[in-house]
C-alpha cells in the first residue's frame, strides 16, 4: 500500500472515533471567558508545537513534511488568535462588546490584535511583541 492511501480520508476514517488517551484534551467552560480562551490557546499551541516535534523528528517522511507541517501552522495562528480573544474578554467590559468585537474581526489575528490595542487598558503584551508581531502578519 503506497503513502497515496494517507492522503485522501476513505469511509472508515471518523475524527469522532479516535480515541488516543495521551494525546485527549478535556474541554470544559468555566464561564470566565479570560480563562477558558486561555486555555484554549495553550492547547492549540501545545498541539501545534507537538506536531512540528514530530514533523522534525520524522527525518525524512514526506507525507509528514508536506502535509502535518501545514497542520502545525494552522494549529499555532489559531492558538494566537484565541489568546488575543482571551485578552479582549479580559479587557472589554460587557459580554455584548466582546461578542461584537469576535463578529467584527472573526478570524483575522491582525485585526484583533488592532482592537486589543485600541482598548487602551492596560496591556499585557510588550512593545516588543506587537512590533514583531504586526511584522509579521502586516506583510
Amino acid at each position: 500500500m503506497g503513502d497515496s492511501v494517507w492522503i485522501w480520508p476513505s469511509a472508515d476514517m471518523d475524527f469522532w472515533k479516535i480515541n488516543n488517551e495521551e494525546t485527549s484534551v478535556i474541554i470544559k467552560w468555566s464561564r470566565n471567558c479570560f480563562e477558558d480562551y486561555k486555555a484554549l490557546s495553550y492547547h492549540f499551541y501545545e498541539c501545534g508545537y507537538k506536531t512540528f516535534t514530530d514533523v522534525i523528528e520524522s527525518g525524512h517522511d514526506n507525507i509528514k513534511s508536506d502535509m502535518w507541517f501545514l497542520t502545525g501552522i494552522f494549529l499555532l495562528r489559531h492558538s494566537l488568535e484565541l489568546g488575543l480573544k482571551s485578552l479582549l474578554c479580559r479587557v472589554l467590559p460587557r459580554k455584548r462588546d466582546i461578542q461584537d468585537s469576535f463578529e467584527d474581526c472573526c478570524h483575522d489575528v491582525s485585526m484583533l490584535l488592532k482592537k486589543y490595542i485600541d482598548t487602551g487598558r492596560e496591556s499585557f503584551l510588550t512593545n516588543e511583541i506587537v512590533s514583531t508581531f504586526y511584522g509579521v502578519f502586516s506583510s
